[in-house]
């Protein structure tokens, strides 16, 4: 059979299908099943084409409730063991714990303030309930105005720190993070007006302390996910999290001993869903009252057809996805099964992707596009050989004798919660024959 090379978004418009989406699926050319998630829309030729139910080929396994966000900036609950999907795909994510109390109510008793004044549901929050709380500055005179929590952490840990915050006239908005024992702090200073991040870093230098990232992220109705990244101080097991305001785009330093001081002018801003995380970049939201709070790992298990076509050679299949941080030293797997081979895709760096090959693994590089902007990615086997490509660049061959699997396949990880990839996959699509290495490439583009 031949195979045309295809744009992998190719799609028709269909005025009043439904109200969402707005277009209809063209599976892939000669595709055996394909799963659109970020469109809702799936497809198996040997069951009636369009319109099967996505639970016929994934089950989702999560002990707790968990947050995903559409395109348009807002959160959406979803319940335990219920697959997270929005207009911007399958969200896949491994456990994690938010550690600050009453993250989503910034005027309760469990934070404090310097020179502010808290009000608690002043303003609609990203998952649409008005619980933003308003953060005055008052007219006082030259002070620090910030509100902060102390928390607990492991020592020597880096940890993601992060809080949706929303102008209300107080234009600079930043996080400053600082030991509790000890010296060391961190922090980062968002213009909440042009979205950006004005100016991050160390603060105070102290045993240790590593500044690894600072972001912000657009959400729904203004507001915006600000968030630092590192290591405060390598001995301490409690920090303080301080939601500032500030009056300039920069720091002056050096830095006093917390964050800027100014005279307050009766400015605001308001914040909501603040958490503390162990981890190298900020997860979803994890909501929190009076306890910390952890949101289980996805575990996905690939089921009926699906599974079938994955564990059979030949066969290929492609990824689109976008993850939430660039892949670390190890592998973070799109498509694996519980004896973590074979591996059918996995990110093994920020330029590269990866199969599992019999017993070796075996990487392509990227050619363009990066993990966290969006990737493409590919791979086809056959008994004796394996091909592997990435957003258009290279197709990677490899002459080995490739096997299928009988235990568990899984997207998004490889073993249950084992190297979860952490991102959206936008949409997933399996052949039951290996195509040829130019239709791969072509898939990616």
């Amino acid at each position: 059979m031949t195979y045309q090379r295809v744009n992998y978004y190719r799609q028709i418009a269909v005025p009043n299908f439904i109200a969402t989406p707005s277009t209809i699926l063209i599976p892939l050319l000669g595709a055996s099943i394909d799963l659109w998630f970020a469109t809702a829309q799936y497809y198996d030729s040997g069951a009636g084409g369009l319109g099967q139910a996505v639970t016929s080929y994934l089950s989702c396994s999560r002990a707790s409730t968990g947050y995903a966000k559409t395109s348009a900036g807002t959160l959406t609950s979803f319940g335990t063991n219920t697959l997270r999907i929005t207009n911007l795909g399958l969200l896949v994510e491994d456990a994690r714990t938010n550690v600050i109390l009453d993250s989503g109510d910034l005027g309760s008793g469990n934070w404090s303030s310097a020179n502010t004044t808290a009000t608690s549901n002043q303003s609609v929050a990203p998952d649409g309930t008005t619980t933003m709380a308003k953060l005055d500055d008052g007219v006082a005179g030259p002070g620090r105005h910030i509100r902060f929590q102390s928390v607990s952490i492991t020592a020597n840990s880096t940890n993601s720190y992060s809080v949706f915050v929303k102008d209300n006239g107080r234009r600079y908005v930043g996080l400053f993070i600082q030991a509790a024992v000890g010296t060391g702090s961190i922090f980062c200073l968002a213009d909440l007006q042009t979205g950006t991040i004005t100016d991050s870093g160390v603060a105070i230098a102290g045993t240790g302390t590593t500044f690894t990232s600072a972001s912000i992220e657009a959400f729904t109705g203004g507001t915006y996910r600000i968030s630092v990244t590192g290591i405060v101080n390598t001995t301490d097991t409690s920090t303080f999290l301080e939601v500032f305001m500030s009056d300039r785009a920069t720091r002056v330093a050096p830095l006093d001993a917390d964050v800027p001081s100014y005279t307050g002018s009766n400015q605001s801003i308001y914040a909501w869903g603040a958490q503390v995380e162990a981890g190298a970049f900020p997860s979803s939201y994890i909501p929190t009252t009076s306890t910390s709070a952890t949101r289980a790992a996805d575990a996905i298990t690939i089921i009926g057809t699906l599974n079938t076509l994955l564990s059979t050679l030949p066969h290929s299949d492609v990824a689109n996805i976008i993850t939430l941080a660039a892949p670390p030293a190890g592998i973070w797997t799109v498509c694996g099964d519980d004896t973590d081979g074979p591996v059918d895709l996995a990110g093994r760096a920020s330029t590269s992707v990866t199969t599992f090959n019999n017993t070796t693994l075996f990487d392509a590089n990227f050619g363009t596009g990066a993990w966290t902007t969006g990737a493409k990615v590919a791979v086809g086997k056959a008994a004796g050989t394996t091909s592997l490509v990435a957003n258009g660049g290279t197709v990677g061959i490899e002459a080995a004798a490739v096997a299928g699997t009988s235990g568990n396949i899984f997207l998004g990880s490889g073993a249950s919660g084992f190297r979860v990839m952490f991102g959206y996959i936008r949409r997933f699509t399996g052949w039951n024959s290996k195509l040829a290495d130019a239709t791969l490439q072509g898939f990616t583009v």
